[in-house]
């Protein structure tokens, strides 16, 4: 007989918090069944009296989901058995989609190490879908061979006015499972506890069990505990001694002292920047930390403090950081907002044309601010700002000269003054993807071949002279520059040119940033274009360091941790931007 009937509301210790645990995480007692049939799935009888979990909440800051979902779970000596309930429009067919646009998700970290989990998803048509991750060691590493076998079953209960209930009956045997329990005991123990979380994906929003505090579920730090209770005198509640701490290893060779971590901050697309207080800023997703100055979060703000939902553009003037950033649903925040030194947020509504529906922000020197949609764009000073203004072509960059703002278009250069006042429009084949200060000018990328230097009196002409080359990208290094292209980089110095086409035998990569050392050495950020989703992390980052004439190469398996997104130099300081954390590179 099961016995998830005797399990009465979860009871928790007094003293987990001095163990270590995360009082706020989600906790599910899942009770021993003999119920179940032999194909895996259970009847209606035998999920009736079983308890349901805590109503899902929004994945990045843990308010309620305007949706309902929930599970209830039970296991035998076969397998681990999952039922979820969806409150939802109705949902009509859905086709064959690897980013599964409907989903019911199952993370599970039997170890409770963060090393290495299950994802499970099946879709409201069946369609199934699990690969074994191996954690923030190796983001994104997919290996379909370790795939836990399943059997699914999906249930439409029509609710009346276009609204359904969908039923997701997940059965999952043991045998599948070795690969991910390593040396832990199937079934479990009683009162044995597995890190695990539960997702719902929709195309406008995403909840789940336990938050992630972002939107991005491939945290194992913030899984909650499934605790089995024992088939013979079943536990009745959950004992302190079950919840441990994540013991997963961070990213990053012990042996290598190149990479030190500078603050846990996960899935990170933007570099870190530094305030007006020696601190920095620390931007992910979804949320803006105030960091100090080795790393400890002074403050943190999400939507729920009155950010969007999703930051998609920041700069750093003066002593606030500026972002853009939009919400998924109706109601949400969108626009462009100011954080202040002190965590206090402030939306530039009242200031920002009403019809710049979308804008990167670019400073324009320590006191201006560019925001751009497309080819409109306005100069924003303070609290004021000048009227919404047309560039003859899209805003790529923005580059400040101290007396003026230099826009770097799809149409090439244009120079105005601090007041917005046109000064001079120069045309570029190509237009301008990339730029930088000069002493005496701007020199800019063309998105055709070369480099092109405006000055100010408006002349414009190549820099330092016709490079029949098609470069993406242009990086200061003291008084010299870095041009790059897919496979090398040029360095220009006293104008003189010099190559380096595949260093260290390396081809077909892209410098997506870089970043130059207290000693002097160059740091770039290399990718492999047009990779996917799925392509390991091991070759889809990975740094090159100039110094003294000689390179060397940094990848994952050297110590380079997780998938990076950004590098920056502050202070002399070089910091990386990963999947894992922010990171000090000390090369």
């Amino acid at each position: 007989m099961w016995l998830a009937a005797l399990l009465p509301a979860l009871v928790l210790c007094a003293d987990l918090s001095a163990a270590g645990v995360d009082m706020t995480l989600p906790r599910y007692l899942i009770g021993f069944t003999t119920s179940a049939a032999k194909d895996g799935r259970l009847d209606q009888a035998a999920w009736a009296k079983v308890p349901w979990s805590s109503d899902y909440v929004w994945i990045d800051a843990g308010d309620a989901a305007p949706e309902r979902a929930r599970f209830k779970a039970l296991y035998d000596r076969t397998g681990l058995y999952f039922l979820f309930e969806f409150e939802s429009e109705t949902v009509g067919p859905q086709p064959l989609d690897v980013v599964f646009p409907h989903a019911c998700e199952i993370f599970l970290d039997p170890e409770g190490r963060g090393r290495r989990y299950l994802e499970y998803a099946v879709n409201p048509d069946g369609v199934e879908h699990s690969q074994v991750w191996n954690g923030h060691l190796s983001v994104r590493e997919w290996k379909a061979e370790d795939s836990v076998a399943t059997i699914a079953r999906v249930t439409h209960i029509p609710n009346g006015e276009g609204r359904e209930t969908i039923r997701y009956e997940v059965s999952m045997p043991w045998n599948g499972m070795s690969s991910l329990c390593g040396k832990r005991p199937i079934p479990p123990r009683r009162g044995e506890a597995w890190r695990a979380n539960f997702s719902r994906v929709e195309p406008h929003a995403d909840y789940c069990w336990s938050t992630a505090g972002f939107y991005y579920m491939h945290n194992p730090d913030t899984f909650g505990w499934l605790v089995f209770a024992g088939d013979e005198n079943p536990i009745t509640t959950i004992n302190e001694s079950a919840l441990r701490p994540l013991s997963y290893i961070l990213p990053g060779s012990k042996s290598n002292t190149a990479f030190k971590l500078f603050n846990l901050t996960y899935w990170v697309p933007f570099p870190l920047m530094p305030s007006a207080d020696g601190g920095y800023y620390g931007v992910n997703k979804c949320s803006v930390s105030k960091l100090g100055r080795e790393g400890k979060a002074v403050w943190t703000r999400t939507r729920k403090d009155g950010l969007p939902q999703f930051v998609r553009s920041c700069t750093v003037v003066g002593d606030a950081l500026f972002l853009y950033g939009n919400g998924m649903q109706e109601g949400m925040l969108a626009g462009v907002y100011a954080v202040e030194a002190d965590g206090s947020v402030r939306s530039l509504a009242g200031i920002v044309s009403s019809e710049l529906k979308t804008a990167r922000v670019f400073a324009a020197g320590k006191s201006r601010l560019v925001l751009a949609g497309s080819d409109r764009f306005q100069i924003v000073s303070g609290r004021k700002a000048t009227s919404l203004m047309k560039a003859n072509g899209s805003v790529n960059c923005v580059v400040s000269t101290g007396e003026t703002i230099v826009l770097g278009t799809s149409d090439g250069f244009e120079v105005y003054s601090d007041e917005g006042e046109l000064l001079h429009r120069s045309t570029v084949a190509g237009g301008i993807v990339a730029a930088a200060a000069l002493k005496d000018g701007v020199i800019g990328v063309s998105g055709k071949a070369g480099l092109f230097r405006i000055d100010g009196s408006g002349t414009c002409d190549y820099f330092p002279r016709s490079l029949a080359v098609r470069f993406d990208g242009l990086y200061a290094d003291g008084d010299r520059f870095w041009a790059t292209y897919i496979g090398g980089m040029a360095l220009i110095e006293d104008g003189k040119v010099r190559w380096f086409d595949g260093p260290l035998g390396n081809a077909g990569f892209q410098v997506v940033g870089a970043a130059r050392a207290a000693d002097g050495t160059m740091v770039f950020l290399c990718g492999i274009p047009h990779g996917n989703w799925y392509t390991s992390s091991v070759t889809t980052s990975f740094l090159l360091a100039y110094s003294a004439g000689r390179w060397k190469r940094y990848t994952f398996r050297n110590g380079l941790p997780a998938y990076t997104s950004a590098i920056t130099s502050i202070d002399e300081r070089v910091f990386l931007s990963t999947q894992a954390g922010f990171y000090e590179f000390r090369p």
